[in-house]
């Protein structure tokens, strides 16, 4: 192909170069001189390739000078620019961001109602004022499972729930007043947290998991011999309220126990004992109360998977534990002044 375009009657023909030339500024107005490639008007001996043979053209440089004639282009800044095929989508991209249209939004709920919005995608919605269930959720037959904790709910507890419930947990609200009658089937049971007051009703142990702690109840336990025996695994938190009275007896079958922080007086019943040491019961807090008696067996050491805690009472720990919590301080026992009656016997034979 080189050798092809070198043949003299192949061969390009160079002319003498006129019209404006746009070439780089120096300065404002003045062009720089150009220099001009031209071919003479007499023939010059081609020189033959020093490969192939076939004579080649010659150019050299015109020493005559070309003076530039026409207006100079205009510098790419002053130019006006141009729009695309699409005018509108062009003026749209000019305008400010405040005069675009902004996209619809959905209206915002009123503030009156009971159910919001969650502010962000996977936000949990919060529930607030009085819990109402209409009749569609009272006579539902298939509702098993009610989770409304951790909301801001206020008022009662609602006088009828479903009788199907397994599952009911209002923990974390605001809510007060006395415990309606509960469903008899009911398997776990979560009210703590909130500012119920009143006795505890019987309906509340019959749940397997039943945590009341940190609320206002008062008065005493009524003690209730059907049921002994009743429940398997049973875990019962009354702690954090200002429960008084003696210790019920049948609160001894379950297996974890948690009466700490109330007003018990009396002794201890020697079924709890006698659970903790069988291993039956394997977490007994009874610290922070006005107990004066703890029936302890001669000569028996605490298991080790028991969890026992008996501190600031109103008498001398019968056994010095390290499974208290840490809430319970390092205080062994209440001041005598706070202790209408004051128990210095650290052991009873059973």
């Amino acid at each position: 192909m080189l050798h092809l375009l070198r043949h003299p009657l192949l061969r390009p023909h160079f002319g003498s170069f006129e019209g404006d030339l746009p070439l780089p500024r120096h300065g404002p107005g003045r062009l720089a001189g150009p220099t001009r490639l031209a071919q003479p008007s007499h023939r010059q001996p081609h020189r033959a390739h020093p490969t192939s043979g076939l004579p080649g053209p010659s150019l050299r440089p015109d020493p005559t000078p070309t003076r530039p004639t026409g207006p100079a282009p205009l510098p790419l800044h002053h130019r006006q620019p141009r729009l695309g095929p699409h005018p509108r989508l062009a003026r749209r991209a000019l305008q400010p961001p405040h005069a675009r249209p902004r996209p619809e939004q959905p209206p915002r709920p009123h503030p009156s109602r009971a159910v919001r919005a969650p502010p962000a995608q996977g936000a949990r919605a919060r529930l607030e004022s009085p819990l109402r269930l209409g009749p569609p959720i009272q006579n539902q037959e298939q509702l098993l499972h009610l989770d409304l904790q951790k909301n801001c709910i206020s008022g009662p507890l609602p006088p009828s729930l479903p009788p199907t419930l397994r599952y009911l947990s209002v923990s974390g609200n605001q809510m007060s007043g006395a415990l309606p009658a509960l469903p008899p089937d009911l398997g776990y049971l979560d009210l703590s947290m909130n500012a119920f007051t009143g006795d505890i009703p019987l309906s509340a142990f019959r749940s397997a998991t039943a945590l009341l702690q940190r609320n206002n109840f008062t008065g005493p336990l009524t003690d209730c011999a059907d049921m002994v025996g009743s429940v398997d695994g049973w875990t019962v938190d009354l702690s954090h309220n200002a429960l008084s009275g003696d210790l019920p007896g049948f609160l001894a079958e379950a297996e974890s126990l948690f009466m700490n922080n109330n007003q018990f007086t009396g002794a201890v019943p020697v079924e709890y004992v006698r659970n903790v040491y069988t291993g039956r019961m394997r977490t007994l807090y009874l610290q922070h109360n006005f107990l004066s008696g703890f029936p302890l067996p001669a000569g028996s050491p605490l298991p080790e998977s028991a969890a026992l805690c008996v501190s600031y009472n109103c008498m001398v720990p019968p056994v010095q534990s390290s499974t208290c919590p840490a809430s319970a301080g390092d205080l062994q026992y209440r001041p005598l002044y706070q202790c209408p009656v004051f128990n210095n016997i650290t052991s009873i034979h059973l």
